[in-house]
């Protein structure tokens, strides 16, 4: 078969979550495993693949026991780094005169994170390993448990950029990344609650070319919903 199946879990409430979260490491609340818990009931999956961030190993490493599934742990699925910013509180970081958060918020492909990882960089390692894994475990269902701003990357890529993928490159992504200085409905026009989920299947033609399709978004739903961060 040469479809890949690949849903993509974002991690529950951590603690912290009123700060800006990047590689800034906190665990999992109470609430944010029972999150988890609730949203993976009856999904079917061949391997697990997880940040290595511990809001999101953590949980994945126990559901890979308990589903006696394998389980790699990727560097690639992580949080952006958001630099400088990484663990500040998200009301500091929109309140201060001298950091320019806003302006990476309107403008995410012009504007970067002090010290940290652009738009386009994140992207690009994330598409990657689609592509990798795609090839890879092709008639598979893979699990990935990561992080609010991949899902989001994911969702601008598949909507702006995925007729693009054989020409993924940095150059390439930096030679038109003025083109995108209007679209931040990835990050402004998109709800990704703790636990969402993403799915999205891949098809690899008979040119070996790799064809993305979104097939649906779940947002996590409980009497609370606590604040994204």
């Amino acid at each position: 078969m040469n479809n890949t199946k690949f849903t993509l879990l974002r991690h529950g409430q951590p603690q912290l979550s009123d700060c800006l979260l990047g590689r800034t490491n906190p665990p999992l609340t109470a609430l944010g495993w029972q999150q988890l818990r609730q949203s993976s009931i009856g999904l079917g999956f061949d391997r697990i693949i997880s940040s290595p961030l511990e809001r999101c190993s953590a949980f994945a490493q126990q559901l890979a026991h308990e589903s006696a599934v394998p389980i790699t742990i990727c560097a690639d699925w992580q949080e952006m780094d958001f630099g400088l910013w990484d663990g500040l509180p998200l009301k500091q970081l929109w309140a201060a005169t001298d950091i320019d958060y806003p302006k990476f918020w309107q403008n995410p492909f012009l504007s970067q994170p002090p010290q940290g990882e652009s738009s386009i960089q994140l992207m690009q390692r994330v598409v990657k390993q689609i592509q990798l894994l795609s090839r890879q475990y092709q008639g598979q269902h893979l699990l990935i448990v990561t992080h609010s701003g991949v899902i989001r990357i994911i969702m601008h890529w598949l909507l702006c950029h995925s007729n693009s993928i054989d020409k993924f490159s940095e150059a390439f992504l930096s030679s038109h990344s003025h083109s995108h200085q209007y679209c931040n409905a990835h990050l402004s026009n998109l709800m990704v609650s703790y636990a969402a989920r993403l799915q999205i299947n891949t098809f690899i033609d008979d040119d070996k070319v790799l064809w993305p399709q979104l097939t649906g978004l779940h947002n996590y739903h409980a009497d609370t919903q606590p604040k994204e961060a």
